[in-house]
């Protein structure tokens, strides 16, 4: 959030909230302070498509505890 361009994050419950129409450029740079790496910049294809199609029942979710 900090190394964003200004009204392009904001925290929202803890969580990051990027807003699209805010005008402000997304640049992959906002996420190199991460120590941990634990911050990725996604974009388009990186994801396989095999998962596309899958049933509900078939999908699998992260849980926290």
């Amino acid at each position: 959030v900090a190394d964003a361009d200004t009204g392009l994050i904001e925290m929202v419950n803890s969580l990051p909230q990027i807003d699209y129409q805010s005008g402000a450029i997304e640049d992959p740079k906002a996420t190199w302070r991460c120590p941990t790496g634990a911050i990725v910049w996604l974009d388009a294809g990186q994801f396989d498509d095999k998962n596309r199609n899958m049933t509900e029942g078939q999908k699998r979710y992260a849980q926290l505890h």
